[in-house]
């Protein structure tokens, strides 16, 4: 990892995936503390990808995302993401969220901002969502299946069908 890290330490940017939770086996965040790494923050709170890290290696701009499959994704998408558009010179940096109308409830156990994977459908009057299934971050049927995330403010803890909630479409069509 460290040797890595050490030639990556010439690039723009620098992306890594797993190994900065608190596992016996996540060592990134001590190789880049070793190298002098200025690190801004380590965890959020939102779910899919708490655990979330980003700082500066000689002064390159460093995104490490967690390892569950679903929790990359995520954070890919609302970080990674708008980074490397930033460094490539856009000003559009986000993909543009949209509201949907929710087709059946939802309930939130934990009080963090969730972003849920969803299918959103289009009709002539609204546009709606539903989710893909069971949203754990080890299933990742569920981030295959969707087309966009439900953005679940911290303070809400259930969502009846009929209500409108914020989605941000995984891609630009």
């Amino acid at each position: 990892v460290r040797e890595h890290l050490v030639r990556a330490s010439t690039f723009d940017f620098i992306s890594t995936s797993a190994g900065i939770s608190v596992g016996e086996h996540d060592y990134v965040r001590d190789v880049l503390t070793g190298l002098g790494a200025e690190m801004k923050f380590w965890r959020v709170r939102m779910r899919p990808g708490a655990p979330i890290g980003f700082g500066l290696l000689a002064g390159v701009p460093w995104i490490g995302l967690p390892g569950n499959p679903v929790s990359t994704m995520v954070t890919f998408e609302l970080f990674c993401r708008p980074a490397i558009r930033k460094l490539l010179g856009h000003t559009a940096l986000f993909r543009r969220p949209f509201d949907v109308t929710m087709e059946g409830p939802v309930t939130i156990n934990a009080p963090l901002m969730h972003f849920l994977r969803a299918v959103v459908t289009t009709s002539a009057t609204q546009r709606s969502a539903r989710l893909t299934g069971p949203q754990s971050s080890g299933i990742l049927t569920s981030m295959s299946m969707a087309n966009a995330l439900l953005v679940i403010p911290a303070d809400r803890q259930r969502i009846e069908a009929g209500e409108t909630v914020r989605a941000l479409p995984l891609s630009d069509d």
